[in-house]
C-alpha cells in the first residue's frame, strides 16, 4: 500500500495516522528522517528519526533495505549501521477479566547486516556479533518502550495500529472498549530479538 493510501485507511480508523520521510544514504540504502503524526487530518506531533523506526518496527511496517543506525558501548562497536532484511512483529492480546482492560504483548523479530562501523571492536568474529546482536535488541526495546510511554502518556493516541488489531481480531473484546479513553491505560509489553550478521556471511551455511 502506498504511503497516501496507508494515511486514508488510518484517517478512517482508531488509528492515528504516521507520515515518514526518507531519504537516500550515500550507500543507495533507503534512512528515514522522522515522520509526522496525524489525527482528524491535522499533525499533531512530530517524531525524530530514531522514534519513527521504532513506530514502524511496532506497526509491523519496516522496509526490507532499511538502514538502522544503533548507538552501542565503544566495547561493542561504538555507533554501527545495521541494514534490515527480513522483519516480523507479532501482537498477542490478553483479555482481562470481567471488565478488566486487555493486555497486548509485542514481539520484534529481525535479521539484519551489519554495516558501517565507527567504533574499535571487531564486530567480524561471532562472539562480537553475538554481542552486537544482544545490544541491538536491548537499544530497540528500550527506544520502543520509551515510544510507546510517549504515545499513551503524552500523545494519547494510538499510532500502532493496536487497538484495529483488537477489532479486526477479538470483535467482542472490542465492542465494551472505549478504545481512545482506554489505549493510555492498556498495559502494554514489548521484548526485540534482532539477529546481527556480517554481510560476509550472508550465503554461508
Amino acid at each position: 500500500m502506498t504511503v497516501m493510501g496507508t494515511f486514508l485507511r488510518d484517517m478512517s480508523s482508531h488509528v492515528a495516522a504516521l507520515v515518514p520521510t526518507v531519504r537516500q544514504g550515500s550507500a543507495g540504502d533507503i534512512e528515514i528522517e522522522g515522520s509526522a503524526v496525524f489525527k482528524d487530518y491535522r499533525a499533531i506531533a512530530f517524531l525524530d528519526e530514531k522514534h519513527t523506526r521504532c513506530a514502524l518496527f511496532i506497526r509491523g511496517q519496516i522496509r526490507p533495505q532499511a538502514a538502522v543506525p544503533i548507538d552501542l558501548p565503544p566495547e561493542l562497536g561504538g555507533h554501527v549501521s545495521v541494514q534490515v532484511k527480513r522483519a516480523r512483529r507479532t501482537v498477542r492480546i490478553t483479555p482481562g477479566a470481567g471488565e478488566a482492560l486487555p493486555k497486548i504483548a509485542i514481539r520484534l523479530e529481525a535479521d539484519a547486516l551489519l554495516g558501517d562501523q565507527s567504533g574499535t571492536g571487531n564486530a567480524l568474529s561471532e562472539e562480537m556479533l553475538q554481542a552486537v546482536s544482544r545490544g541491538a535488541s536491548q537499544a530497540l526495546e528500550d527506544d520502543a518502550r520509551r515510544l510507546i510511554r510517549y504515545a499513551q502518556e503524552n500523545l494519547r493516541e494510538d499510532i500502532f495500529g493496536l487497538g484495529e488489531i483488537i477489532r479486526k481480531t477479538r470483535p467482542r473484546l472490542w465492542a465494551r472498549l472505549d478504545w481512545e479513553k482506554d489505549f493510555p491505560h492498556v498495559e502494554i509489553l514489548l521484548t526485540a530479538n534482532l539477529k546481527v550478521k556480517y554481510i560476509g556471511q550472508v550465503g554461508k551455511p
